[in-house]
């Protein structure tokens, strides 16, 4: 039985990663375009009602001039007025009716793609991730200079003269050289990687990922956060639509 390198282990991992990360990100991003989409008719019907409130301010006015001008006679044309001042106060409450289902359905839209969003910011990590661990893991093959100096370091360290050998085969406390060597590494490598400027230049794979998360603006992010948030109001939405279609039948 081959056994696979970690670096082929990797390269797998990361083919089986991306098609649930494109995934998650295209339906991340449908979602967002459905709510965008309810919000810009929930803006339009404000302005809509507004437009119709206004006309009706104005016609209840005109009217009533008219109706105090004829002395309080109904001709057909006042008649025909005062239908067209009843029909647009109507419309006015109907334009109130269609913003709260529209409310509703905003609310929906943003359970989903709060959802959608809370899956795509998982499926962003683990691929970042696991590359990054590929990007290791193909630097540090590359890195014959560091490991031969990371090697002799040990090396000499580990040439423990007489004094030394004593102090650590009698105190607890003693750090072995492999502790040393490693805490000299490690406290080397995270200042230099601290004051690495990270970019997705010359990086087609990194730059198809993303160094940071999506972008969750306009969103909530409590409801990104939380399932159980998510779930709570989505059972409070679906309620208050079965009560509104109870009521109309």
């Amino acid at each position: 039985m081959t056994t696979k390198t970690p670096l082929v282990a990797l390269s797998e991992r990361l083919l089986q990663q991306q098609p649930g990360f494109d995934d998650a990100r295209n339906d991340f991003y449908k979602k967002k375009t459905e709510l965008n989409d309810i919000r810009q008719v929930i803006a339009t019907t404000h302005d809509k009602k507004r437009a119709a409130e206004e006309q009706a301010v104005m016609d209840d006015k005109g009217w009533r001039k008219r109706f105090r001008k004829a002395k309080g006679e109904l001709t057909p044309e006042m008649q025909d007025l005062h239908t067209q001042r009843i029909i647009k106060r109507e419309l006015v409450n109907e334009y109130d009716g269609l913003l709260a289902e529209l409310e509703d359905d905003k609310e929906e839209a943003m359970v989903a793609v709060c959802n959608a969003a809370s899956a795509y910011d998982q499926k962003h990590r683990a691929l970042l991730r696991t590359y990054s661990e590929m990007t290791l893991e193909v630097a540090l093959d590359q890195a014959s200079i560091l490991i031969r100096a990371v090697a002799l370091r040990l090396h000499a360290q580990s040439r423990l003269g007489h004094d030394e050998q004593q102090f650590h085969n009698n105190n607890l406390c003693a750090r072995d050289p492999h502790g040393v060597v490693m805490q000299e590494v490690m406290q080397a490598l995270v200042e230099r990687a601290a004051n690495f400027h990270l970019s997705t230049e010359s990086d087609p794979i990194l730059e198809a990922i993303g160094l940071y998360g999506p972008d969750f603006s306009g969103l909530d992010q409590r409801l990104i956060n939380s399932p159980a948030s998510r779930i709570k109001l989505g059972k409070e939405i679906a309620a208050r639509k079965q009560a509104k279609a109870e009521e109309e039948e």
